[in-house]
């Protein structure tokens, strides 16, 4: 990368790993609104699962080596007799893949800029603008929920922030609207038990700012949930 570094980007590496993850969570949700080729969200995908790997594995090692170098000098300079214990060595294989996540963040966000259906809220949402945030006019906005189920065992609703806090939430499992309440982000996990019977289940949700609903209603959102037969 060159070294001009935008400047949306985090410069501290676990600032900019943490920007990188809201980053790609957005753009999962809002890359065909600004005609995003869905291969370009995969490879970022990829790359992330590869940096937070290499993290995970450089603290092992680092770990291990601090473990060596004390029992290297326990070896050297300990008492006699003393107990020098060298850990085992694990076994890891190898891996490839491409390298230069920067770069490549700064092209995407060149194509999403450029693209017919970008607005700044979207380059708010992905914390690629910077500087003060405007009040937005919330008149007719609402959030497009985004449902599926994971694991067999839960329902994940996520949507695009539009720059508001969270949503006021609320669902139904078959006997009527309950309120889940204010879920600050752009996501959130449904953990209710699946009934036995495969049963449709909506949601919908409103924007909150500052704990305070804004704009309109959002259209329900359905998924299809069923527990697994024992």
């Amino acid at each position: 990368m060159s070294n001009h570094r935008p400047s949306y980007m985090p410069v501290r590496e676990n600032d900019f790993i943490k920007w990188f993850q809201e980053f790609l969570a957005t753009l999962q949700l809002v890359y065909m609104q600004v005609s995003l080729a869905e291969e370009e969200v995969r490879e970022l995908e990829t790359q992330y699962t590869a940096l937070i790997e290499s993290e995970k594995t450089v603290t092992r090692l680092e770990s291990l080596l601090h473990s060596y170098v004390a029992a290297k000098n326990t070896l050297l300079s300990g008492a006699e007799g003393a107990s020098v214990v060298f850990e085992t060595l694990p076994m890891m294989a190898g891996s490839t893949t491409t390298g230069g996540i920067k770069d490549r963040i700064v092209r995407v966000v060149a194509l999403i800029t450029a693209s017919p259906g970008y607005t700044e809220a979207i380059g708010r949402d992905l914390g690629i603008v910077v500087g003060p945030k405007p009040h937005p006019d919330w008149s007719g906005k609402y959030p497009l929920l985004k449902v599926e189920v994971e694991g067999s065992t839960r329902v994940v609703v996520t949507w695009p922030k539009q720059g508001a806090d969270g949503v006021y939430l609320e669902v139904n499992r078959g006997s009527g609207w309950q309120i889940i309440g204010n879920i600050t982000g752009a996501t959130y996990e449904d953990l209710a038990a699946f009934p036995a019977a495969l049963t449709e289940w909506k949601y919908r949700g409103t924007y909150i700012v500052r704990n305070r609903t804004v704009g309109q209603v959002g259209p329900e959102s359905t998924v299809f949930v069923q527990a697994k037969p024992e």
